[in-house]
């Protein structure tokens, strides 16, 4: 996990509930995210996610080992006592090193101003932290007419935390409610979208059925208040998982992005959109920055190892995923990815362990362990056994019993790694027609590889809108106000601050962090990258990395380590990047080149 806190982070724990009626949680809970929210539209501040802050709800841990956990400089606490009709907020401002008292406040409103308080509570902050911290956002928020549906709103959105299919439906209804009484709630219409986004994702409503009613939510919700980052969130949501649209996905995580900056979801998900064309480093950068604000996050790190994966990493990608486990043992995707990671790297004996010991937990689990058995026997050369299972999956995934569709995919995987490429387009194509989200990362899962030649899987990739890969070179620049003098003084400057704190010895390291170390925007940082040094941030921090690592292999001490592992040592983050870098720069690869 990256160990660098940056000064301009915060962490919003969950309020503690003080009102008398203790079933009022959801009510805590939600105003906490309100305020949350509002932190996450200050351009220049990094604030930790919900998902990782509330792991800590109900623990008392000193607020110190708190900021250790989730690498932040500050810590809001405070609590929430509601009665009738009327509220009560207290909030304190700690610093995280010491746990110094920086700022508290109260405030005594009625329930339908409620949401104006946290604007109030936002700004007071970023006097605290930072001079010149900006809400990126002009939505004006205003006092509610009807305060029943504030209580009908925080319990839906509380509903929908759970990822239940039960509790889904029944946010939906509470959601509806709201909107009988207050039409014009645009973030109602936002929940409703979310939530039958869930449904179709997990297959418990057709694609087509859940993209009708995702379109038609989210469409009221940007004609009434189209300044919400999380409608743009929403459309890129569609527009990935249902049509498939990668250059449309990204435009609306940009808006996202714009109105909050430190949103951690549109961040994973822009990075989870780059690596479905093989722009992984890119995809890397945009999920550090995510798991920094998201740290306990499965998604964010299990999506991680799943880029590692893709960059045939294997090793890392299997100690991602097993870091995974630790923070939540309950998400299965981990464990898909662990075994065919296993399996790729040929280590079945991990592989096999790992499928006897598959957790009790996990939904449809003999079915899951069936399906991924036949991808383990089919690596191992095990052709009979296969086959056999890949006959069962045959009747189960093209008769639709399941709704999983990871059955689909390790119907394919079996057929690639047996080297049958008809029956693995066949399922392919059905896998298409249907919109199987696995079948987004064909174009760069490496066990698709056999297929690259192929006519059928050639017009496959069509179907997504890779056109202008290289479209945001880039939105950071274009807003950036550095005159070009002053964009070649901080150039000068930028190689020895770099060189002096080694920043490129952190493999985590983003374009923020860059820009952060000298006391610039990421808007500007990105010019200074573009105009004045004529590389992008990746060319140019791998750079210093080349240069620290030829001066590491010349020394002694370095004797008896490998090649990748100095690499590593040097801050490269995997051994694709490295060896592609190398060669690019070297003209040999480094076991060539170091031969010679």
């Amino acid at each position: 996990m990256n160990t660098h806190i940056s000064k301009y982070s915060i962490a919003v724990l969950p309020f503690v509930n003080m009102s008398s009626e203790k079933d009022n949680e959801y009510f805590s809970d939600g105003i906490t995210e309100e305020i949350l929210n509002s932190l996450c539209k200050l351009n220049g501040l990094h604030v930790t996610a919900r998902t990782s802050s509330f792991a800590f709800k109900n623990q008392k841990l000193d607020v110190r080992e708190i900021g250790k956990k989730l690498n932040v400089a500050y810590i809001l606490e405070g609590s929430i006592r509601k009665h009738g009709d009327s509220v009560r907020i207290t909030a304190q401002l700690v610093k995280a090193i010491d746990g110094y008292h920086l700022w508290s406040n109260t405030w005594d409103k009625e329930l339908k101003n409620i949401f104006i308080v946290q604007d109030e509570i936002a700004s007071d902050i970023a006097g605290k932290i930072k001079t010149g911290l900006k809400n990126s956002s002009n939505q004006v928020v205003q006092q509610i007419e009807n305060s029943q549906t504030i209580d009908l709103y925080l319990k839906a959105c509380y509903l929908t935390k759970s990822w239940n299919q039960k509790e889904t439906y029944e946010a939906i209804d509470l959601f509806n409610q709201v909107l009988e009484l207050s039409p014009d709630n645009a973030k109602a219409y936002i929940g409703l979208a979310d939530s039958y986004t869930l449904l179709g994702t997990i297959g418990q409503m057709s694609m087509g059925e859940a993209s009708k009613y995702i379109g038609e939510n989210i469409l009221k919700a940007y004609q009434l208040d189209p300044s919400i980052a999380e409608i743009y969130i929403a459309f890129a949501k569609k527009s990935f998982w249902y049509e498939w649209d990668v250059n449309k996905t990204l435009d609306n995580l940009n808006k996202a992005l714009e109105l909050k900056p430190s949103n951690s979801e549109a961040l994973y998900f822009k990075g989870m959109v780059y690596a479905t064309y093989g722009k992984f480093e890119e995809a890397l950068d945009y999920l550090y920055q995510s798991q920094r604000l998201n740290p306990l996050s499965e998604q964010v790190n299990y999506f991680i190892g799943t880029v590692y994966f893709f960059m045939e990493d294997y090793e890392k990608a299997v100690e991602y995923q097993e870091k995974n486990i630790k923070i939540n043992p309950r998400f299965h995707g981990q464990y898909r990815s662990r075994i065919v990671s296993l399996c790729m790297d040929k280590r079945f004996d991990e592989a096999w362990d790992a499928l006897r010991n598959y957790p009790e937990i996990i939904p449809d689990r003999g079915y899951a362990v069936k399906a991924m058995s036949g991808f383990y026997y089919a690596c191992k050369g095990e052709k009979n056994k296969a086959e056999e299972i890949a006959e069962f999956l045959e009747g189960v995934v093209v008769n639709g019993q399941t709704s999983d569709n990871y059955g689909m995919l390790f119907l394919v995987y079996i057929y690639l790694t047996l080297n049958y490429k008809e029956q693995a387009i066949r399922i392919m194509e059905f896998g298409l027609k249907i919109r199987s989200m696995y079948f987004l990362f064909l174009y760069v899962d490496p066990i698709w590889k056999v297929l690259t030649e192929e006519p059928r899987y050639i017009n496959a990739i069509k179907q997504f809108n890779y056109a202008s890969q290289e479209k945001e070179t880039d939105e950071k620049y274009k807003k950036s106000s550095l005159t070009m003098k002053l964009s070649h003084e901080i150039a000068k400057n930028l190689d020895l601050v770099i060189k002096e704190k080694q920043l490129f010895l952190n493999p985590q390291l983003t374009l923020s962090d860059l820009g952060e170390a000298i006391d610039i925007s990421i808007h500007d940082i990105s010019q200074v990258l573009n105009e004045s040094i004529g590389k992008n941030f990746y060319e140019y921090i791998n750079s210093f990395r080349l240069d620290h690592f030829i001066k590491l292999y010349e020394d002694p001490k370095y004797k008896q380590f490998t090649l990748l592992s100095i690499a590593f040592e040097s801050g490269f983050n995997s051994k694709t990047t490295f060896n592609t870098f190398f060669k690019k720069n070297l003209s040999k690869s480094p076991s060539e080149y170091f031969k010679n």
